[in-house]
């Protein structure tokens, strides 16, 4: 196995293994809990365009976004910056959810485009291409948990 083929196992597993993962943190989300807010959020200030702060919506735009930001850095390499992208225009959970799964097909895409020589290249700033596709995992990996952890708290609240 190749280390892009390793990227792309791992990288499938976080978004929908069937335990750990974004798709299964997601399953049977209802529309109220998944613009429900937690109180620990309730002083931070809603960004333009985007869910309330801590909801599961918040979650699911952010990892949108970012999943297109990381698709940009990937097919732009190297590039000293994170690209300045707009936000999605989705609001509801069935159009965040169609815009994130796009979103994460277009991210898997770009990793699939790489090859094992890649890996040492410059991605971004100091970071090599295998560095930033460290980033990209735990970043998928931190916010399936953080959206688990956020539906427990809805239920038990």
């Amino acid at each position: 196995m190749t280390a892009i083929n390793l990227a792309l196992q791992l990288f499938d597993d976080s978004w929908a293994h069937n335990y750990e993962s974004i798709h299964s943190a997601l399953d049977d989300l209802t529309e109220d809990e998944a613009q429900w807010q937690h109180s620990s959020y309730a002083g931070i200030e809603t960004e333009q365009n985007l869910p309330l702060p801590g909801s599961i919506l918040w979650h699911i735009a952010h990892i949108e976004y970012y999943a297109k930001v990381y698709a940009s850095i990937l097919r732009n390499r190297p590039v000293s910056e994170y690209p300045d992208l707009p936000p999605s225009t989705a609001s509801t959970l069935p159009e965040l959810r169609s815009a994130m799964n796009v979103a994460l097909q277009e991210l898997r895409d770009a990793i699939a485009a790489l090859h094992d020589e890649d890996l040492e290249s410059n991605c971004i700033a100091e970071a090599s291409v295998a560095e930033f596709l460290g980033l990209v995992m735990r970043h998928q990996t931190w916010h399936s948990g953080e959206i688990a952890v956020a539906r427990r708290l809805y239920r038990t609240r």
